[in-house]
């Protein structure tokens, strides 16, 4: 007959919670559904997991830097060091972080990714677990705690690795290529044209078996490896054009280079600003991501048209004569050297084009490849604090 498991005492002589005496399982429904932050620091300071192998056990950040050294981890992070500490951070945040909730009642998207969501789903999944099959005593049902919290972990720092890399190449979108026997969602990059993505996906990936164990995953990798990594090079690091980008192949076959239009630098400089606009100016960030990617298309799309004017676009968005030069104005000094008197979008614009090869050939052929170079000679200069 299994044993009822009670929740140890938890309570101490002069009425104070004493948490070194609750099971691991009631820690964590105190963390998700009270926001107990002294249950938290219970823990991760005093709790232990254990190694799959058994022979080793470790407090739960300790465990998550053992994971961080390990070569699994070095392959899901694409043996790119800045991923495996974007990862790293990511999940530190999920089994340590509470966010601070603001005096409306909320809490700030930018605090990081919220603890009590981990911990709610790994004392769900127990507790089910021992609904399921009661543990026959009230120390297996803390090793068995323990081993689930270690699995939840494992799983976290699994998908920690794969946002760090979707976040390394922010360019980058879904595409839905309807296969035989369903769909497949992988990653591609903007400058892809999207009716061009399936002509892309057949052309390099091959055949593709949805019925093959882990082929979501296969196909994903066998595309990041073909896609370059995006890099920003300042031309006064290096000694010539030809160098600002990495050496390899040209991840876009030649077929789709006259594809890569005004569209394409459109769609990747508004991702890639609405995914940061944390760093915009205040006002700007008032406009919300989706608003922020409406004006730059509008923008991109009267430049087209030859009919940029600044206080209409300004108006139509809510934002002053003032910001909207600061963001996107024609008529800045190009000649003073100074990188602050950039517009942002326009710097931003420059950055884009330099960081691939199908957008440097764009440039050179529209006759502004010069401009980009001195933008980003300037910044680079600026960057290491000196000027001239």
């Amino acid at each position: 007959m299994k044993t009822k498991i009670e929740p140890l005492t938890s309570i101490g002589l002069k009425g104070r919670i004493d948490y070194g005496q609750m099971p691991l399982l009631q820690l964590e429904d105190r963390i998700a559904n009270s926001s107990d932050r002294q249950a938290l620091k219970e823990i991760n300071d005093n709790r232990l997991v254990n190694h799959h192998d058994h022979k080793r056990s470790f407090h739960p950040a300790e465990y998550i830097e053992m994971l961080k050294s390990s070569k699994m981890a070095w392959e899901w992070c694409g043996h790119d060091t800045m991923v495996l500490e974007e990862a790293y951070n990511r999940t530190i945040d999920k089994f340590c972080n509470i966010p601070i909730q603001t005096d409306d009642g909320n809490q700030s998207k930018s605090q990081g990714p919220d603890c009590r969501l981990y911990f709610l789903a790994c004392f769900e999944y127990t507790t089910n677990l021992f609904k399921e099959k009661p543990p026959a005593n009230a120390i297996e049902a803390e090793i068995i705690s323990s081993e689930m919290l270690r699995r939840m972990i494992d799983r976290q720092f699994y998908l920690s690795c794969l946002e760090a890399r979707r976040k390394q190449y922010c360019f980058a979108r879904r595409y839905r290529w309807r296969l035989t026997g369903g769909d497949l969602y992988p990653w591609l990059p903007f400058e892809i044209p999207r009716r061009c993505c399936r002509q892309w996906l057949e052309a390099n990936i091959g055949d593709v078996d949805l019925r093959r164990h882990g082929e979501k995953e296969r196909v994903q990798a066998m595309i990041d490896r073909l896609i370059l990594k995006r890099k920003i090079f300042f031309l006064s690091e290096l000694h010539s054009p030809e160098e600002m980008l990495p050496p390899g192949h040209d991840p876009v076959p030649s077929i789709l280079e006259e594809n890569v239009t005004v569209d394409g630098l459109t769609e990747v400089v508004a991702e890639e600003k609405a995914e940061n606009i944390k760093r915009q100016r205040r006002t700007i960030q008032q406009l919300g991501k989706e608003n922020l990617k409406k004006l730059i298309h509008t923008i991109f799309n009267a430049l087209a048209r030859g009919e940029y004017v600044e206080h209409k676009i300004a108006a139509g968005y809510g934002l002053s004569p003032a910001t909207f030069s600061r963001f996107a104005g024609a008529h800045w000094n190009k000649n003073d050297g100074d990188i602050s008197s950039v517009p942002a979008l326009w710097l931003n614009v420059a950055h884009t084009l330099a960081g691939h090869m199908d957008f440097v050939k764009t440039a050179k052929k529209a006759g502004v490849w010069k401009r980009v170079c001195e933008v980003l000679d300037t910044e680079g200069k600026r960057r290491r604090g000196y000027d001239g």
